[in-house]
């Protein structure tokens, strides 16, 4: 039997707004199919709240994820550099 997971939604912040896949896509300059790829592997992405067409992404979630990755990017490339 398998075992099913219910992720808790958080509440939101004042400022906070949640996106469907397809806003949040667009929102972070990827293609809807990225993120639901990322969401079904869970290595990559921000956190995806809900399943299928009822998927959404908060986008405070969103802006921190982009932020990370494009730190992490910066630091790889001036290692890169000093090597």
């Amino acid at each position: 039997m398998k075992k099913t997971t219910t992720k808790t939604i958080q509440p939101l912040t004042q400022n906070d707004q949640w996106f469907t896949t397809e806003e949040a896509a667009n929102h972070m300059r990827y293609q809807p199919t990225t993120l639901n790829k990322w969401a079904c592997t869970g290595l990559k992405g921000p956190r995806p709240y809900g399943e299928g067409k009822d998927r959404r992404y908060k986008k405070s979630e969103c802006d921190a994820w982009l932020q990370r990755s494009h730190r992490e990017t910066a630091d790889t490339l001036q290692s890169a550099d000093a090597s």
